[in-house]
């Protein structure tokens, strides 16, 4: 049996996801993780790419990492929380 690879799943960028996404990184928690700069930025972009539950691929996260809107809106987080 062959896989049968699927398209990477394309970010939200939903006001709502956002949003989360934001509360998480204003959290106490992520500040408490010590991240660098590029690992602050993959911690937001997977943020916008997983499901609801959390879930992405490497796919998936390749994908977003790749896409200027979606590195945008991750860095518009980041200054918006401080980060």
């Amino acid at each position: 049996m062959v896989a049968i690879p699927r398209p990477a799943r394309p970010a939200n960028l939903s006001p709502e996801r956002r949003e989360k996404v934001h509360n998480l990184l204003r959290s106490e928690r992520f500040a408490a993780f010590n991240l660098d700069e590029a690992a602050r930025l993959m911690y937001a972009v997977s943020g916008l790419v997983c499901d609801d539950e959390g879930h992405f691929t490497e796919d998936d996260l390749h994908a977003a990492m790749t896409d200027p809107s979606v590195l945008q809106s991750a860095r518009a987080l980041l200054k918006r929380a401080g980060r």
